[in-house]
């Protein structure tokens, strides 16, 4: 790995620890770490949006019933959203079928300038079929960065602007049937973590 790439995967996990230790001071609770019942919720955590994918709009209360692994990246991201996608992709193939139909992963982009909708969709079809992809305008981004208190900050590129980076919270958030914030999932999660986690959301 390049020193270049090394320095934008510590900054995009600092970033993603700076969030989660934010969220967890201010909602006085302990992130989940999965090997116990979660809690139950976040208060003031998280709640409904409606952004668009390739195929019309999606809305978080399209999947009422469902458990919800919601995730911010973008499709330029060289290392970290490729790997917690696939660990994602890996962990629903543990999954009895019953279950799997019972989840639904979302990306939201947080690169509305360069994932149109129809590159987004390529490209989390890539590690799932049933995967979304989700975009909006950079105002609706923003707005749902915030319900989530999420981060997400362009690093420009001088030498070649079109090829920036964006920086943003690594981790995945576990949403409940119900539409709450059941806990969030660090970068770097194995698949048996997820199995684990899933399921008990499922049951919630």
């Amino acid at each position: 790995m390049s020193s270049r790439s090394t320095r934008s995967t510590r900054r995009r996990l600092l970033l993603g620890a700076v969030a989660l230790l934010a969220l967890a001071l201010g909602a006085g609770v302990a992130l989940w770490s999965g090997r116990v019942a979660p809690p139950k919720g976040y208060p003031g955590l998280g709640g409904d949006f409606t952004l668009r994918s390739s195929t019309g709009p999606v809305s978080l209360a399209d999947f009422r019933g469902k458990a919800v692994l919601l995730y911010f990246g973008y499709t330029f991201c060289p290392d970290v959203c490729p790997t917690t996608l696939a660990t994602i992709a890996a962990a629903l193939q543990e999954l009895p079928q019953e279950q799997r139909d019972r989840v639904q992963v979302i990306m939201i982009s947080v690169d509305p300038e360069r994932d149109t909708l129809d590159r987004l969709a390529e490209y989390v079809r890539y590690f799932d079929p049933g995967f979304l992809g989700v975009t909006g305008t950079a105002e609706e981004i923003e707005g749902v960065l915030k319900q989530y208190r999420a981060v997400a900050m362009k690093v420009p590129n001088e030498k070649d602007p079109e090829h920036y980076a964006v920086d943003h919270s690594a981790h995945t958030y576990l949403i409940g049937p119900r539409g709450n914030v059941l806990g969030l999932i660090p970068y770097g999660a194995a698949p048996a973590r997820y199995v684990e986690a899933l399921k008990q959301a499922i049951e919630h």
